[in-house]
């Protein structure tokens, strides 16, 4: 009967090294809870669900700076609260988007890290909307996520992304999806013309670009459900 697996110095800090480069970021308390426990187990299981239980723990704790960066760091008064009733925090928008996404049981396992996407979603309008930077714990592929993701905030903002939005990667316009369709959820404040000329045209060309790269998502489903144009209101038929 072979004796217990042992596990050098060496190939302790190889399995730290690369499921800190999985993760992205430091793991405190990693090669401890290697050192600690039987070998063979971990070598089989243990590296992957210490990095999910850290992952699950910088999940929670996104969600809350999230929250609280919207909350108490946007540039302007205005930018702490949804548009469509002004009191509506902002923050729901970026949570929206991140468990929109994590609910999403079409995508493929191996194509992106979901993880980092959805890390990148709640933190998607930090760069434009706050005055704060990104926290430095954030995964280094969020933290190009969220870069990828951001454009300007000043007037016409909407019309520089859709020029240059299929110049970034396909998993950017994946996450431009749950973005832009959190925008239509509460998009009552926009006019018709916004709405039927810019918005509902750009949340179509995008689902038709996701679906294309990733296939038949929920996502897509909610996008070209909502995304169809008003009729025109009576006073705008009389301007006619």
């Amino acid at each position: 009967m072979a004796g217990p697996v042992m596990m050098t110095e060496q190939t302790i800090n190889e399995m730290v090294k690369g499921a800190e480069n999985q993760l992205g970021v430091p793991i405190p308390g990693l090669k401890e809870e290697i050192e600690k426990t039987a070998p063979e187990e971990f070598m089989m299981k243990g590296v992957v669900a210490f990095v999910r239980e850290k992952m699950m723990d910088v999940l929670q704790r996104a969600m809350n700076a999230c929250w609280e960066v919207h909350r108490w760091h946007s540039n302007q008064r205005d930018d702490s609260v949804r548009r469509w009733n002004c009191h509506t925090p902002y923050g729901v928008h970026p949570l929206w988007c991140a468990m929109t996404f994590l609910h999403e049981t079409e995508l493929p396992d191996l194509t992106i890290d979901q993880e980092e996407c959805a890390l990148a979603l709640l933190f998607h309008d930090v760069k434009e909307n706050t005055r704060k930077e990104l926290p430095e714990w954030l995964p280094r592929g969020a933290v190009k996520l969220v870069e990828e993701m951001t454009f300007t905030s000043e007037p016409g903002s909407t019309n520089i992304e859709m020029s240059e939005i299929w110049d970034r990667s396909p998993v950017v316009r994946l996450l431009k999806l749950y973005d832009k369709v959190s925008n239509l959820l509460d998009g009552v404040w926009m006019s018709d013309e916004k709405w039927n000329q810019q918005y509902v045209p750009y949340v179509l060309q995008l689902a038709a670009d996701v679906e294309n790269n990733y296939g038949q998502l929920n996502i897509i489903r909610i996008a070209r459900a909502i995304a169809q144009p008003r009729k025109a209101s009576k006073e705008e038929e009389g301007k006619e």
